[in-house]
């Protein structure tokens, strides 16, 4: 498990742009975690349930509960950050 400093130092990253969300969500990540082979499957996925009625944000929450481990977006950052620092730091 990712200490909270190396945590802190993963989301200075990111608010700095030194690693992009794209390197955060990884193929192995979406492999792992989702039903998808990578971020491109994801966002398909969350623009083909989006309709007059259902915005994107709601979109993205029926995704993430109904085809990955996540309750919401804050989880799945979480997890994110953690399977970076364990994989790729």
């Amino acid at each position: 498990m990712a200490t909270k400093e190396q945590i802190k130092k993963v989301k200075k990253m990111l608010e700095n742009e030194e690693i992009d969300t794209e390197q955060l969500l990884s193929n192995e990540f979406f492999k792992e975690y989702t039903e998808f082979e990578n971020m491109a499957e994801f966002e398909e996925e969350i623009e083909g349930t989006i309709t007059k009625n259902v915005k994107k944000e709601d979109a993205l929450k029926v995704v993430l509960t109904n085809k990955t481990k996540f309750k919401d977006l804050a989880d799945m950052q979480e997890k994110a950050i953690n399977f970076y620092i364990e994989n790729d730091c």
